[in-house]
């Protein structure tokens, strides 16, 4: 059987996909369309009866890579060494961010932008062979395995450029979210993930290998379908949206690898009235000690226990919202220094009580209007100086990012568009590092050890997923 050539050409001006060049005859459409490459050269009956001016006009419009079967290794390389894709990532769902586990769930769309001047032809009908290249990315820290779902690959008709291409890809699944939880529940938090352009595959995505810097180089910036990172998403529960950054990591890595962070601020009301308040007013319903009478201990323990085991049973009630570290955080000091107030008064009464026993009426009643109430006044002093100060700290934190952000605003019409959570993207640095990779794609970035590319390179080592 003799090779078959491609039709890279508009369908509605040929009516048929392939042509056998030896035999003149048009082959199956419907097989190609699936990607069956053997199917693909079955002859249909109907193809056999077709006139020979429609024969004859299939071959007039064959123009482009004249010579190249849809299984032609050559449609496994990328069309340039290295190609230069656009990228721009849209965080859609940012949810279960646990902070139990340290985990957070995480959906991104990313759009892949890039031209193949092998495929001169603008139209939407075309079918493009199964084994072409295109990028992808893959999505790092992850807990388990992340869905890496194409949800479109097709022509971008949009521009008047031949041979623009553009691929959807979307990410869901949890990764890791290490927090620092010392400041709990006064912390923030930032979300981090990377994408890293190490992988490309065929167009049916029954392919894969590895790529590197000499195969394509990623270009996160600003597009005609808006800026490079968009938060889409509503703010997680019991967390605010503050700012996102983008930045190039592993610069001389041997692929391109992008870090996207989310900064977020926990929303501290919850925690507020639901620990900080009883325990608060646990430690002011201790201070009803000092009207009891001095000499009665077992009125004194009475209610000194209780509201001991009363701060016990809330710690059960909430201890599923704690954070299992170990070390202790803010809340944890707090809830220590309520009982250590419960505790040191419940040995103040029985100070007093002896005292008072053994004649010492003087010492007691100093001790019983004393001891309470400065250990009260020590619970308020220390958590006003445990609080304030990491409240101050946050405050100051979000100003900064949100200047930052300021600072990075593009001048792109559709940046200064977009209100909201849009405009707060800290891009530091990212356009001089993508001007630098557009002046020499080649060269910039890649490490020593990785050769120049060759005419033999791409994917014509594929493994079939």
């Amino acid at each position: 059987m003799s090779r078959f050539w491609r039709r890279p050409t508009d369908a509605s001006q040929c009516p048929y996909e392939d042509v056998d060049v030896e035999n003149q005859l048009p082959l199956m459409l419907a097989a190609r369309a699936r990607g069956d490459t053997k199917a693909s050269t079955v002859l249909s009956v109907d193809s056999m009866l077709a006139p020979q001016n429609s024969i004859a006009s299939t071959m007039a419009c064959m123009e482009g890579p004249v010579g190249w079967a849809d299984d032609d290794l050559r449609w496994t390389e990328p069309p340039a060494f290295p190609t230069l894709v656009t990228a721009r990532a849209v965080v859609s769902n940012v949810t279960d961010m646990d902070t139990v586990l340290g985990t957070a769930h995480i959906k991104v769309a990313v759009w892949l932008q890039w031209n193949d001047p092998r495929l001169p032809d603008n139209s939407r009908r075309d079918v493009f062979p199964a084994d072409l290249w295109s990028p992808h990315l893959t999505m790092s820290p992850t807990k388990g395995e992340i869905k890496a779902t194409v949800k479109e690959f097709a022509r971008d008709i949009h521009d008047n450029q031949p041979g623009d291409l553009y691929k959807l890809i979307e990410f869901e699944g949890y990764i890791y979210n290490d927090m620092d939880l010392r400041a709990f529940p006064f912390d923030s938090d930032a979300v981090e993930f990377t994408l890293s352009a190490d992988v490309c595959q065929s167009k049916d995505g029954r392919q894969q290998n590895a790529a590197f810097k000499t195969d394509f180089r990623l270009l996160m910036q600003d597009s005609k379908f808006g800026p490079a990172l968009t938060m889409a998403a509503k703010e997680p529960c019991g967390w605010e949206f503050v700012a996102m950054q983008l930045e190039y990591t592993k610069v001389t890595a041997a692929q391109d690898h992008c870090t996207f962070s989310i900064h977020l601020t926990r929303r501290t009301r919850y925690y507020f009235f639901k620990v900080l308040v009883p325990l608060v007013l646990t430690v002011f319903l201790n201070v009803a000690q000092v009207e009891l009478p001095i000499g009665d201990l077992s009125a004194s323990l009475s209610h000194s226990v209780t509201l001991f085991l009363s701060t016990v049973a809330l710690l059960y009630v909430v201890q599923a919202e704690l954070p299992k570290t170990d070390y202790r955080t803010v809340v944890d000091n707090i809830i220590l220094h309520t009982m250590y107030v419960l505790g040191l008064s419940c040995l103040s009464a029985a100070f007093c009580a002896r005292a008072s026993k053994n004649g010492k009426e003087q010492l007691a009643w100093w001790v019983n209007e004393t001891c309470v109430p400065s250990l009260t006044l020590l619970f308020m002093i220390a958590l006003v100086a445990q609080i304030c100060p990491l409240l101050i700290q946050r405050r100051k934190a979000k100003h900064a990012l949100l200047d930052r952000a300021r600072r990075c605003a593009s001048s792109s019409v559709k940046r200064e568009q977009n209100a909201g959570l849009a405009n707060r993207i800290i891009d530091e640095g990212v356009r001089d590092h993508i001007a630098a990779i557009k002046a020499k794609p080649l060269d910039f970035g890649r490490p020593s050890w990785l050769p120049r590319p060759s005419s033999n390179l791409g994917m014509s080592k594929c493994q079939t997923i």
